[in-house]
């Protein structure tokens, strides 16, 4: 199995930001896997709020257990992210579809509706925020597609990491991977480790781009020192 090698080559030098309205694009170049990065401007209004962790469809040639395995790695690693909030894990989750059947039925609706029109659902959003006490929802998915006959593998995956606002559906902040997996990747234990090497470049990357500069905490710190006005 190659080694995959982090946001080593830029696509940009320097790295090159696209303003798109009020998104952040940022794309990087490793050997076969390219990275990308939507973002608001300003993260600090986002930041510290409570989080329900959703893992998306299990993709082919992946096992349950190994399945299961990625999403508790994504759990254990945002979980100490210094500017997210709470992270309502799995088993938080189905401690509250034990009290609440629909949750769960809900969830999966809400997932769905995400994963095919890659918008949230108002009704299903504001049935998630309250139910399990959250502002934000965190998607992991990782989709495995047959490629082209030009493609230099049979497959590309795609792998994101979504942070969503449940009150309005904007997405705050968005890692996203594509790769083309050696032959020795597409099947059996190869394909586990490739899985759970990205996953964790994929985390990694989604840490270190979700940043609030230090020039904006000090402002917010300036403000509370300021004397009030009536």
């Amino acid at each position: 199995m190659k080694k995959h090698h982090f946001m080593q080559k830029p696509i940009f030098s320097p790295t090159k930001l696209f303003l798109v309205g009020l998104i952040l694009t940022t794309a990087w170049i490793s050997g076969c896997t390219i990275y990308s990065e939507h973002s608001v401007p300003d993260l600090y209004p986002h930041k510290g709020k409570n989080i329900l962790l959703l893992q998306g469809v299990k993709p082919s040639g992946i096992n349950s257990k190994v399945w299961t395995e990625l999403g508790l790695e994504v759990e254990k690693q945002v979980s100490g992210h210094q500017w997210l909030g709470e992270i309502r894990g799995f088993d938080s989750q189905k401690a509250s579809w034990r009290e609440n059947q629909q949750l769960r039925l809900d969830l999966e609706q809400f997932k769905t509706s995400l994963a095919l029109a890659g918008i949230t659902e108002k009704t299903l959003a504001a049935k998630l925020s309250s139910g399990h006490q959250v502002d934000q929802a965190l998607l992991y998915q990782f989709i495995a597609y047959p490629c082209t006959l030009e493609c230099t593998s049979p497959e590309t995956w795609i792998m994101r990491l979504q942070l969503i606002d449940l009150s309005n559906g904007l997405q705050i902040h968005r890692v996203r991977l594509n790769y083309k997996p050696d032959d020795d990747e597409l099947d059996g234990i190869g394909r586990e480790e490739a899985a759970l090497e990205l996953t964790r470049d994929l985390l990694k990357h989604f840490e270190d781009s979700f940043v609030v500069p230090w020039h904006r905490l000090r402002y917010e710190n300036l403000k509370k020192l300021r004397p009030q006005t009536s």
